[in-house]
């Protein structure tokens, strides 16, 4: 049976927003718990429809999704992408399933999720870099549950490997 994890109350930070309003970058924020092993040395990827974004290990100085740790990891979107990709837009984003998942590797590959955080920016005369959508209390990804499903207007579900 799948375990259902609860979303922050809040949901998307973007309603007001027209949908055709295009995204040049999404960012990803993470937060890893603090419990022992929380951390991960596990290849970390967020798939957003059809495009999975392979979040790197390692940064200048050091490692990503340590204990503790608070990790901020942005890409560029559409056209700005390279290579460039179709245009994304609010409502393309909005109707797409959203996947974490860790592929298990590494001396340490569970992984304890305490948050996550989808900032996108938009191709606005001001660009702003919004909160599109916040997930607290993910739990841990392991080899049997490496996967979390996050669509937006659903409830949060891990995936059996």
């Amino acid at each position: 049976m799948d375990q259902i994890i609860h979303p922050a109350p809040e949901g998307t930070r973007t309603k007001a927003i027209p949908g055709s309003t295009e995204i040049t970058a999404l960012f990803f924020d993470f937060k890893t718990g603090e419990q022992i092993n929380a951390g991960t040395d596990a290849r970390v990827t967020v798939k957003v429809g059809d495009r999975a974004y392979a979040m790197p290990r390692r940064r200048i100085g050091h490692d990503l999704f340590e204990r503790g740790g608070i990790d901020v990891v942005g890409f560029p979107a559409g056209p700005c992408a390279s290579p460039r990709e179709p245009r994304l837009d609010l409502d393309r984003l909005r109707s797409s399933s959203i996947v974490l998942s860790q592929d298990s590797s590494g001396k340490r590959p569970a992984w304890c999720v305490e948050r996550l955080t989808l900032l996108v920016k938009l191709a606005l005369p001001q660009e702003p870099v919004l909160e599109f959508k916040h997930w607290t209390d993910l739990g841990w990804l392991d080899a049997a549950h490496p996967s979390l499903a996050l669509q937006e207007g659903s409830t949060p579900k891990l995936l059996h490997a």
